[in-house]
């Protein structure tokens, strides 16, 4: 999740595909799979129109810190049709499912979970960061 932050480094269309599918491969995590998947849709339909303005952040306005759409690659992370298709796929079959929700929880309610990393913002917070996952390290849990 940490990755969704490197927007100097990787393209949004890759950070959020990675992100993704690491989620969407963890037991429980399928929500977070299917919000950054849904958002990885968004910006390669907007790659493909040429329209930045449909890649409204409204699903992500509560995690304002992330970097998702300074600029829209140029071009795609998967290169082959058929591989996006298969996230779209997958991403339109759970929309059908009533178990899923299509909005990030409470910030307050992220903390310990996968969300915590969506909502990190460095320079508001004061807590160093681990040197493997990028998340901010709670004071019950630091090494002295």
């Amino acid at each position: 999740i940490t990755l969704l932050h490197c927007d100097t480094l990787i393209p949004s269309d890759k950070r959020l595909y990675i992100a993704g599918q690491y989620c969407r491969q963890l037991k429980g995590e399928t929500n977070l799979a299917f919000i950054l998947l849904n958002r990885y849709l968004d910006i390669i339909d907007a790659m493909e129109g040429g329209d930045q303005s449909i890649c409204h952040p409204s699903d992500f306005s509560k995690a304002a810190n992330l970097p998702l759409e300074k600029s829209l690659p140029v071009s795609h992370y998967l290169p082959h049709e058929k591989d996006r298709e298969e996230v779209k796929d997958w991403v339109l079959s759970l929309c059908m499912e009533s178990t899923i929700k299509r909005t990030l929880p409470d910030p307050k309610r992220a903390v310990g979970t996968l969300y915590e990393g969506v909502y990190y913002n460095k320079s508001d917070d004061t807590k160093p960061l681990c040197i493997i996952t990028g998340y901010p390290i709670h004071e019950i849990h630091r090494i002295v």
